[in-house]
């Protein structure tokens, strides 16, 4: 992951993006996660889409595509989650909410 400043104006988000992230573990079904995702992305930047990595075994990772790769390295920044490339955020529900 690239370290970089967070824009003053993001860096107050950024605890709270972490606690709504846990959030995402009460949600059913990918739909509901992936809309969430994008609600809590969309204020880094525009945003690609949304995609349920379905080919994952266990089916808890998504992939954020952002349109600016500021955008997804001030979202990873905040979210604590790796990027897959530069401008797509790799969100690992195993890790957020401590899955086996």
């Amino acid at each position: 992951m690239v370290d970089t400043a967070l824009d003053p104006s993001v860096r107050p988000a950024a605890t709270d993006l972490r606690g709504e992230m846990r959030q995402l573990c009460q949600l059913q079904s990918a739909a509901e996660i992936a809309a969430a995702l994008r609600a809590m992305m969309q204020p880094f930047g525009d945003l690609h889409g949304v995609s349920h990595l379905e080919t994952c075994r266990d089916g808890f990772v998504f992939l954020v595509d952002f349109a600016e790769e500021r955008a997804a390295i001030q979202a990873a920044n905040a979210s604590g989650q790796r990027l897959f490339g530069f401008r797509t955020l790799v969100v690992d529900l195993r890790r957020i909410c401590a899955i086996a």
